[in-house]
């Protein structure tokens, strides 16, 4: 009898000491979910120099203890220390603190499109932002930031995502991406970056995302450092000069590649035969205002079915379309206008079912509207919601049939 309350009592000592120590356990786990106080301390004393006359931060409130409750604030589940701040897209104007940098595990910063100078009102860029080893994202997008980038940037080996565009950040075409090997999203678009673009870019070889477009001092003659980005998806070098870079042949030797935006670049033609064509993933496709100036049908990109975006406009393409525009059933945006009257569309796109848009303003030779009405998509499924094709020479009366269109919101057709 003895024995077994011995036993009964060693199994009730157990059983509490199992369930105290699981108590404990949840507790334990429950408290470090909750914002540490320095971290609290920290973005307290970040919204001390914000002007926020739209209450985007209203929910930071010292009485508030959670702080990973706050709007815009994301912490570990683990460690309860704040790795994200995204208080972007936003009214905020004022100064940021450097009271940041006591947010030491801070992975995620997003101040895109807010008026947040440096300290003491500044608009040179904030130097102890490059002290946030641990970031993985920055976005920095449409923010007042001027003046050169600091060649201690280049310490956030750890970045694996930068947006830097439509800024005033100036410098030489920028060095100080060299060290980002981690780097899948780079868009540099619309900033003040000069000179010649580095080959080392292509030593970025986990891009996925890199946009370069209209960089206002940038230039080159060379991209074959592009073939050493195996993974690229997206690429939009628009508004740089590649007249005499061999950018189409280099561009089928990235069979990732799903948009490929090269408007005004100067190109001098898009009839290179690529005799293995591995863009197979293409869907944007982007080549306006680049004097092309040769017979539409002899164009590299016909083929390439799974095309969705297609923009032609003021490329001066000649001559009638091909009939394997009839077989590119994803498209659902095709943009040919401006381009000097001097193209025939007699092609048959009744099985385009994903078309949405048509433009062919000022580029059609001659055309009768009767046929060119009765080609266009007539699926059961019809998407097709809008059509232009004003100033162009065609001839003829609009057919009854024009009411399959049943999507159809837009039809213009001015002579």
């Amino acid at each position: 009898m003895h024995h077994s309350i011995a036993i009964a009592k060693l199994a009730l000592l157990l059983a509490t000491a199992a369930v105290s120590c699981g108590f404990f356990v949840v507790a334990h786990a429950h408290a470090r979910k909750s914002c540490w106080p320095r971290e609290r301390d920290a973005l307290l004393a970040l919204k001390q120099g914000i002007n926020d006359t739209d209450g985007v931060l209203a929910s930071w409130q010292k009485l508030r203890h959670d702080c990973c409750r706050w709007t815009g604030v994301a912490c570990s589940n683990q460690t309860g220390h704040v790795t994200e701040l995204d208080i972007g897209q936003s009214s905020l104007f004022g100064q940021i603190s450097p009271s940041l940098l006591d947010l030491h595990h801070l992975q995620y910063l997003d101040l895109s499109f807010t008026s947040l100078l440096g300290p003491n009102g500044s608009s040179v860029f904030p130097d102890f932002l490059s002290s946030l080893h641990n970031l993985r994202h920055l976005d920095l997008a449409h923010t007042p930031y001027s003046g050169r980038v600091p060649a201690r940037l280049s310490s956030l080996s750890n970045l694996e995502y930068l947006d830097l565009r439509w800024t005033s950040l100036h410098g030489h075409a920028p060095e100080f991406l060299f060290s980002y090997k981690n780097l899948r999203h780079l868009d540099l678009s619309n900033t003040l970056f000069s000179g010649t673009l580095p080959r080392q870019l292509g030593n970025l070889s986990n891009l996925r995302h890199l946009d370069l477009s209209y960089m206002q001092n940038i230039h080159t003659a060379d991209v074959s450092w592009l073939t050493h980005l195996h993974f690229l998806e997206y690429l939009d070098m628009s508004g740089i000069n590649l007249g005499t870079a061999n950018v189409f042949p280099v561009a089928n030797t990235i069979p990732t590649l799903k948009d490929l935006i090269l408007g005004n670049c100067s190109l001098p033609n898009a009839k290179q035969p690529l005799t293995h064509l591995n863009l197979t993933k293409l869907e944007q496709l982007v080549l306006h205002r680049n004097y092309l100036g040769h017979q539409i049908d002899t164009s590299w990109f016909w083929n390439i079915t799974g095309i969705t975006h297609l923009d032609l406009d003021e490329t001066y393409l000649y001559g009638p379309f091909p009939d394997a525009l009839g077989g590119m059933t994803s498209l659902q945006f095709l943009s040919f206008a401006y381009n000097g009257n001097s193209a025939t569309m007699m092609v048959d796109m009744k099985n385009l079912c994903d078309l949405e848009l048509l433009r062919l303003d000022g580029s059609l030779a001659f055309g009768n509207i009767t046929e060119f009405l009765r080609k266009l998509p007539q699926c059961s499924s019809n998407k097709f919601l809008s059509v232009y094709s004003n100033h162009n020479n065609m001839t003829g009366m609009l057919p009854d049939m024009v009411g399959h269109l049943t999507n159809l919101q837009d039809l213009s057709l001015l002579m």
